[in-house]
């Protein structure tokens, strides 16, 4: 999930683990399926895509997905955070903040 394994505190485990114990959604299979896709062709807004550069849970590569979303979305915006893993807004909360003013700025 992160990154830097040195990044990681008792916080961010307690953290982990009340998010677990209260989702309701597992999005596995909607991720690891075509309906990712289905869905997206169906979408019509500008999308922001924001990846850490090292997260281990995307079943392909970043360069993949970066090219499924400029094939369906070339419109959109995908952008990986280098030095992240899946919690890319906890672990770069400035950059990500930044990068969401500057999309919602933009597309207003």
């Amino acid at each position: 999930m992160i990154a830097d394994p040195a990044a990681i505190s008792e916080h961010t485990i307690d953290l982990h683990a009340e998010n677990f114990k209260n989702t309701r959604y597992d999005g596995r299979r909607f991720s690891l399926s075509n309906d990712t896709v289905t869905a997206l062709e169906r979408i019509v807004c500008s999308i922001q895509f924001i990846y850490g550069a090292r997260d281990a849970l995307p079943h392909s590569e970043l360069a993949d997905r970066a090219n499924l979303v400029e094939r369906l979305h070339s419109h959109s915006e995908f952008v990986v955070v280098s030095d992240t893993g899946h919690w890319v807004q906890y672990e770069a909360t400035a950059d990500v903040n930044r990068l969401l003013l500057a999309f919602m700025t933009a597309s207003a």
